[in-house]
């Protein structure tokens, strides 16, 4: 996937109301979100400060949103990232990294 797009497609299932009006959505975006996890500020500022541009149909903050990814990721610091920005408590499972290929 690419990564913009995915951080886009959570952008617009989060500030559409699609996870408000259907809460027992089970959502996963590839390669853990994508750019999401690294511009959760900028979006959650948006958020708070302009929510007549991104948050029209919203009223959940972009950090309290519940969807799932694979963190199929080049780097383990970007799940690290992923796993801070959320205080997430995750199983690993079939960890590779890629030094050991």
């Amino acid at each position: 996937g690419m990564p913009g797009e995915t951080a886009a497609a959570i952008c617009c299932m989060m500030f559409g109301g699609v996870l408000e009006q259907f809460p027992g959505l089970k959502v996963c975006f590839a390669h853990g979100c994508g750019a999401f996890p690294f511009t959760l500020g900028r979006i959650e500022h948006g958020f708070n400060v302009r929510p007549d541009l991104c948050a029209t149909d919203s009223t959940i903050s972009p950090r309290c949103v519940e969807f799932e990814t694979i963190s199929l990721s080049v780097f383990p610091q970007h799940v690290s990232l992923f796993v801070i920005l959320y205080n997430l408590d995750i199983r690993h499972r079939n960890v590779v990294s890629l030094s050991e290929m």
